[in-house]
């Protein structure tokens, strides 16, 4: 599975960024899979999304909204307090890191803080989803069109492949 993410992510990025992304995507994701075991959750699994991303997979059908915002969170919070730990280490001049570890900790804190954006399927999408739209399931198909109209249009004005095949997938869901 990763082989095959190396693949076809290469198509869209460099060979020397592409095990970078993987080592976000892969902590990120490492971050939801430990949350949702120490929450109980039951048949774990963490793949990856060719070119794409990641997901962690569990069960717990009894999961109250706080114990899914911690495995939310999980994912890209690690991620966002590494890469701003990192960077003012960096910026007070106490931490010299090679130029690929800083290539990570900046795809870490901006793959992070985007995954936080409120559009289904990434977390930000998944808090609304569990905190607003479980309340009022009618507002569920106006956000999701919504977030797709917005990645589409991001996508067109910034010529960027990845963003319109999100838009894509994320139109699946509607």
């Amino acid at each position: 599975n990763s082989l095959a993410f190396l693949l076809v992510g290469s198509l869209w990025i460099s060979w020397t960024f592409l095990p970078i992304l993987l080592a976000v995507i892969a902590l990120h994701e490492a971050g939801h899979f430990l949350a949702m075991r120490l929450s109980g959750y039951g048949n774990l699994s963490v793949f990856f999304v060719p070119g794409l991303g990641g997901m962690a997979s569990g069960e717990k059908p009894d999961a109250g909204p706080w114990h899914k915002l911690f495995v939310y969170l999980a994912g890209p919070l690690p991620g966002i307090v590494l890469a701003v730990a990192g960077l003012a280490a960096m910026l007070s001049g106490g931490f010299q890191p090679p130029r690929w570890f800083l290539e990570f900790l900046l795809a870490s804190l901006i793959i992070n803080y985007l995954n936080l954006l409120p559009v289904s399927p990434l977390d930000g999408g998944r808090i609304v989803e569990t905190f607003v739209f479980a309340r009022y399931p009618r507002a569920r198909f106006a956000f999701a069109a919504l977030g797709v109209a917005a990645l589409a249009g991001l996508g067109l004005a910034l010529a960027d492949k990845v963003l319109l095949v999100i838009a894509v997938l994320v139109s699946f869901s509607l």
